[in-house]
């Protein structure tokens, strides 16, 4: 990587499902089932926050953050549905016992949904 770019290399990850927070408290669960769920798929839901052992293995040192990964209440009610699929298609039939609850902090303007997304910036 470095040796072909001329500044630095920025890597992302997908984000740190571990780190998720979905609120109201009912959502809770969805936490869970997005990690066995994305598990089961042969993905690595934690790899965000592995980022500096995989620069490190790689022999070079990064400057590691975190982009908060949360939407404003506009953007969080355009992605919703979308959001939905993505967490039923994740998280299987676990979750429909939580979609009347999704739907009802949407509709109320409370829904929080928070994936950490973790990047590493190496610097030549």
């Amino acid at each position: 990587m470095l040796r072909t770019s001329r500044h630095a290399v920025l890597l992302l990850a997908e984000p740190d499902h571990g780190g998720r927070i979905d609120h109201p408290e009912a959502l809770g669960p969805i936490r869970g089932l997005v990690i066995d769920g994305l598990r089961a798929e042969g993905a690595d839901p934690l790899m965000g926050r592995k980022l500096r052992a995989l620069c490190s293995s790689c022999g070079v040192d990064a400057e590691i953050g975190i982009h908060p990964g949360s939407w404003d209440r506009g953007r969080a009610i355009s992605e919703a549905d979308d959001e939905w699929k993505w967490i039923e298609s994740t998280a299987g039939e676990g979750a429909a016992p939580l979609r009347d609850s999704w739907s009802a902090a949407l509709a109320a303007g409370s829904l929080f949904t928070h994936s950490p997304v973790f990047y590493a910036l190496i610097m030549k």
